[in-house]
C-alpha cells in the first residue's frame, strides 16, 4: 500500500474508492499503529464511499506481502512510493469467467503489474490424486463450481510404513526383525534371536529310582521348570537279591529284582525228593522195588525186587506130554505162563487106513 498523507482527502478517497471495501480494515489496522491521527480520516472517507456507492467492480481481495515492511521504511525515509497504489509483494485476486480466479501483483514501484490469465482453480470432473498413508492414495473431484471436493478415503494401503521395523515371534519364544520394504510390504524376517530353551506347554520324562520317572514342562517364556519328585517307582532296584527261609526240598528261598522293579521268587539248592517221600519202579519178571527220601532229601537206595512173577513177559518153554510128546508155553505180560499148545506125539500109527499120532 502507498503512503497516505492525510492533508490530501481527495487523493485519498480516490484511491480507497478504486479498491475493495473489504480489506480497509487490516489497512485501518495498520495506519492506527503509525498514525493515529490518519485513522479518522480514513475511517470518514471509507464510510462516504460505502455511503455514496462509489465502490463498484469485481470484488478484490487484497493480500500481505513483503512490502508491509518496505513501505513503512521507505515512508520513514522520504516515502519513495509517494505516489504508489500498493504495498510491493502484495497480490489481488478476483473472480473472472464465471468460476475462474486471476491474479495481479504489486511491483517494486507500487504499481500494480498486469492480470494473469484467468483460469478456473480446477476444471469439472478433473481428478486430483496424492499420495497418502502407506505407499497409499486419495483422490478428490472439482466440481461444477471449480473447486474441489473432500479427499476420499486412503485407498490401497500396504501393510506397514516404508523403512518401519518389526520384532516378530519366532522359534522358542524368539524374535525376528523384518523391515518394510518402500513398497510398504514387510520383507523376509532375519535370523531367530534370544530362543528359549523348549517348546512352549511340551512335558519331558526322565528315569529316576527304581523304575519310576520325573516330569517337567515347558513354561511361557521357553523355560524348563523344575523336575518333579521320582512317581511311581517299584519296589526294588534292577539285579538286587534277598535270601530268605527254607523251601520246598531243604532248598533256601531267594528273590531277585527283575528289570520291572518287582520280586521274583525262586528256591534255591533244593533237594532230591521232600523228606519220606518214596518211590517204585519196575524190576525182575513184573516186580517192584522201592526207595525213600531221607531227610536230607536225598533218595536212599533201592530195597528188595518184590513181587515177581514165574516168567519173564515172551519167554518160551517146551514141557513133555502124552508120554512121548511134547507141548509149548509162552509167559504173557504179566510174568505168568500161558496155556500150553496142543501135545505134538513123535509118530504116527495107522491101522488099515486110519493114522493117528501115537507114540513110537
Amino acid at each position: 500500500m502507498g503512503s497516505v498523507d492525510p492533508s490530501e482527502p481527495d487523493r485519498f478517497l480516490s484511491f480507497r474508492c478504486r479498491s475493495a471495501g473489504a480489506p480497509h480494515a487490516r489497512v485501518l489496522a495498520r495506519l492506527s499503529s503509525h498514525r493515529p491521527a490518519i485513522v479518522v480520516v480514513w475511517t470518514a472517507w471509507a464510510a462516504v464511499c460505502a455511503c455514496e456507492g462509489s465502490v463498484g467492480g469485481p470484488s478484490i481481495a487484497l493480500e500481505a506481502g513483503a512490502g508491509d515492511a518496505g513501505e513503512d521504511a521507505g515512508r520513514d525515509a522520504g516515502r519513495p512510493c509517494a505516489d504508489g497504489v500498493c504495498v510491493p509483494g502484495d497480490k489481488e485476486t478476483e473472480d473472472c469467467d464465471g468460476c475462474a480466479r486471476r491474479s495481479r501483483f504489486c511491483g517494486d514501484d507500487c504499481q500494480w503489474e498486469g492480470w494473469g490469465a484467468c483460469a478456473p482453480p480446477c476444471v469439472a470432473g478433473e481428478v486430483e490424486t496424492e499420495p497418502c498413508g502407506n505407499c497409499g492414495a486419495r483422490a478428490r473431484t472439482c466440481g461444477d463450481d471449480c473447486a474441489f471436493g473432500e479427499w476420499s478415503p486412503c485407498g490401497s494401503e500396504g501393510e506397514c510404513a516404508a523403512g518401519q521395523v518389526d520384532a516378530a515371534p519366532c522359534g522358542n519364544c524368539g524374535t525376528a526383525e523384518r523391515t518394510c520394504s518402500d513398497d510398504c510390504d514387510w520383507g523376509e524376517p532375519g535370523a531367530c534371536l534370544g530362543e528359549g530353551d523348549c517348546v512352549t506347554a511340551t512335558l519331558e520324562y526322565r528315569d529316576c529310582g527304581n523304575c519310576g520317572e520325573q516330569v517337567r514342562a515347558c513354561l511361557d517364556d521357553c523355560s524348563w521348570e523344575d523336575w518333579s519328585g521320582c512317581i511311581d517307582e517299584g519296589v526294588c532296584a534292577p539285579g538286587q537279591v534277598e535270601v530268605g527261609g527254607a523251601c520246598g526240598n531243604c532248598g533256601t528261598e531267594n528273590r531277585t529284582c527283575s528289570d520291572a522293579c518287582e520280586w521274583q521268587r525262586a528256591c534255591g539248592d533244593e533237594g532230591a525228593c521232600a523228606p519220606g517221600a518214596t518211590e517204585n519202579r519196575s524190576c525182575g519178571n513184573c516186580g517192584t522195588e522201592t526207595r525213600t527220601c531221607g531227610a536230607d532229601c536225598r533218595w536212599g537206595a533201592w530195597g528188595g525186587c518184590q513181587g515177581q512173577g514165574a516168567c519173564q513177559p515172551g519167554t518160551v518153554r517146551n514141557q513133555a506130554c502124552d508120554g512121548c510128546g511134547t507141548q509149548q508155553q509162552t509167559c504173557t505180560g504179566a510174568c505168568s505162563w500161558g496155556a500150553p499148545t496142543e501135545c505134538v506125539l513123535p509118530c504116527e500109527c495107522c491101522i488099515w487106513w486110519v493114522c493117528e499120532p501115537c507114540c513110537c
